[in-house]
């Protein structure tokens, strides 16, 4: 790419890509055709992730504390690219000016409800950001509805996204 406008916009393309590709990697892996763990999951999307936007200049590191949670591909996909908008998110604009910075993602089953936590250390800039004109965490607003979830965003001392829905369609 000749530019930074076209390098960020293929690199967010390739990111989704990954998502995606990172399910049909761990299927023919498993045993199971039809479900997916998704500590192996959310871990190689954040790992891919930090490989597109991750630089010597600027240092981000990703920490997990994900439960072992067992879901149906259905789920899994577009969590997936919830997961992928929400931390690609953070790369591009909590960390601007800011460095080294700290992403965390935790995942825990309690009953039959899956509790998602994505969080940065960056500028709280989410809620602000959001303007006529830009998708940003619009695209988020498909996939959500899809696994019947709920969510939400804090601004704290950086930007708090919380997910929670059923482990069962």
């Amino acid at each position: 790419m000749k530019d930074d406008y076209h390098k960020t916009h293929f690199d967010e393309h390739r990111s989704k890509i990954n998502s995606i590709a990172v399910i049909h990697e761990l299927i023919y892996k498993s045993k199971n055709l039809t479900q997916i763990n998704l500590k192996n999951y959310i871990n190689e999307i954040s790992f891919n992730l930090q490989e597109v936007y991750q630089s010597d200049a600027r240092r981000i590191e990703i920490s997990t504390n994900i439960e072992e949670v067992v879901i149906e591909l259905d789920i899994a996909l577009p969590l997936g690219l919830i997961v992928n908008e929400v931390i690609t998110n953070s790369f591009k604009h909590a960390f601007k000016g800011k460095t080294p910075g700290k992403i965390s993602i935790s995942l825990k089953k309690i009953f039959d409800k899956i509790q998602l936590q994505i969080s940065d250390n960056g500028k709280s800039t989410i809620l602000e950001d959001r303007h006529e004109g830009s998708i940003g965490m619009d695209i988020l607003e498909g996939p959500v509805e899809q696994i019947n979830a709920k969510h939400s965003f804090k601004n704290t001392e950086g930007t708090i996204f919380l997910l929670e829905f059923s482990s069962i369609i």
